[in-house]
């Protein structure tokens, strides 16, 4: 079995799909990356997922690095719960089930694992690609992509109207500093999201 990121080629979900995504902790941690995924959640382009473990970590691991922060980090993770009330994923305890699923998954992240095989999640959404069995995800139902390869399926194989709209919002709302399209798209380039900003133009924002 490998954990070798597989390329992502292609559609990643059948047509018509509004994908259930578990966020990983390091996508939650990243501002931009949640502001963007919450936004187009918000068109009903996906629907987000998190546990509370997942939460717990992006908020520690955050408020570790910016302490001085950590009253506005809580509020934010508080305002995401309210925005987004069915993203949050009671707790469940792994089962041997779970483990099977996960393959040769990181044991510090079959946590995710158990979360996205609870709620019948079809991807999650990480940065630590490598960390994860994809083969045997895959087997279950469960692919292991980037923010930037969710974007770049919505624009090139789903809903680029839509998703441009949702991006388009997300970029009026961003005031410190505020940015133009071109700057926008520099700023996704920036963030991780490469292909996105291929295909983006600054008409489209």
């Amino acid at each position: 079995m490998t954990r070798r990121p597989p390329a992502v080629v292609g559609a990643l979900f059948a047509p018509g799909t509004i994908p259930t995504l578990v966020l990983d902790a390091c996508v939650l941690y990243r501002i931009f990356d949640t502001d963007i995924l919450l936004s187009l959640a918000d068109a009903d382009l996906l629907t987000p997922a998190w546990s509370a473990a997942i939460e717990t970590e992006w908020v520690r691991n955050l408020c570790r690095n910016r302490p001085g922060l950590c009253a506005s980090i809580r509020a934010r993770a508080r305002s995401m719960n309210r925005a987004f009330s069915a993203a949050s994923v009671p707790p469940v305890a792994p089962a041997p089930a779970h483990a099977v699923a996960a393959g040769t998954t990181d044991a510090k992240d079959l946590h995710v694992v158990v979360t996205a095989l609870t709620i019948g999640a079809d991807a999650i959404v990480t940065y630590d690609l490598s960390d994860f069995d994809h083969d045997t995800l895959a087997a279950v139902g469960v692919i292991v992509v980037t923010p930037d390869d969710i974007v770049d399926w919505l624009l090139r194989f789903e809903d680029r109207p839509g998703t441009c709209n949702a991006l388009r919002t997300q970029r009026q709302r961003m005031q410190k500093p505020a940015r133009t399209p071109a700057g926008f798209i520099q700023s996704l380039a920036d963030n991780g999201f490469v292909s996105a900003a291929r295909i983006l133009r600054p008409g489209d924002l």
